[in-house]
């Protein structure tokens, strides 16, 4: 069972870096909405999952010696998938700050042709 389990997630933090590969290509070739800063925390993000991903899968095969041990040992990994929570969260906040301003800019620039149009118009008419 603890082999399915290690599979499990060794195929979890496979998906998981083929996806960050490829956002990362798609940013480079600059065919992503993102910042610079959303992808910093998305390689941190992903980063911190991996290093859960290994902890957790040592976790479930180590024999602690104490109590104490495996309260610090599963609070650190509790830690870490807090941490990768709230960047989560925080990558969807600037992703909806950058989606917002996109939006605007792209009312505006259909405002201003709208009154390119009426201007043009208000000069045709005899």
């Amino acid at each position: 069972m603890a082999q399915w389990f290690g599979a499990g997630l060794a195929l979890l933090a496979g998906i998981l870096l083929a996806r960050l590969a490829w956002e990362w290509h798609r940013y480079a070739r600059g065919g992503h909405i993102i910042t610079r800063r959303q992808m910093t925390l998305r390689i941190a993000s992903a980063v911190d999952l991996v290093v859960l991903l290994v902890l957790v899968a040592i976790g479930t095969r180590l024999d602690f010696a104490s109590a104490s041990g495996m309260v610090v040992y599963w609070a650190v990994c509790l830690g870490l998938a807090l941490a990768a929570m709230i960047m989560a969260l925080l990558d969807l906040k600037l992703l909806r700050r950058t989606i917002g301003r996109r939006r605007a800019e792209r009312y505006r620039r259909l405002s201003e042709y709208i009154r390119r149009l009426e201007r043009g118009r208000g000069r045709q008419v005899p």
